[in-house]
């Protein structure tokens, strides 16, 4: 045999070898060249999507800064009622305490008005009490509406 003979039929099966490898190379090819299109489906349906997420981040951070917005007004009322309350309970402390000295007053002079009543009489009285009666002392100040109103309660 002749060597262009064999060179030849070895050159016949490398040929026939390329073309069986360029026939899978095609079919790989015409896969890949469809599942391009369907990749552009994708990546499209991929962009729609993310435009969605962000016009929805966007519509989400409008309705956190509305929020925000509604609740620091409500915190800034919520100061302003409690420092009204805090002004409120100052007043209140005040006036219990300026209650409180006034009937540590009245009890004394109650308590004394009562003991002058209960002593014996030094001097002959100028004008008959009856038996309600109280101190003249006692009758023209508050003192007097306190124990009349006392009286009433009774």
């Amino acid at each position: 045999m002749s060597f262009s003979l064999i060179f030849d039929g070895m050159l016949a099966a490398l040929l026939m070898a390329t073309i069986a490898y360029a026939v899978v190379l095609n079919r790989k090819l015409t896969e890949l060249r469809q599942s391009r299109g369907e990749m552009e489906r994708l990546i499209g349906e991929f962009a729609e999507a993310t435009q969605q997420a962000e016009q929805g981040v966007g519509a989400l951070r409008a309705r956190a800064e509305d929020a925000q917005s509604v609740l620091d007004r409500r915190v800034a009322a919520a100061e302003g009622r409690l420092e009204e309350a805090r002004k409120l309970a100052d007043d209140l402390a005040f006036m219990i305490d300026k209650g409180g000295k006034l009937a540590d007053r009245l009890e004394k002079g109650v308590t004394g008005a009562i003991k002058a009543a209960d002593a014996p009489p030094a001097a002959p009285a100028t004008r008959p009490r009856t038996a309600g009666a109280r101190p003249a002392a006692v009758e023209d100040g508050p003192e007097s509406e306190l124990l009349r109103t006392l009286d009433r309660v009774r």
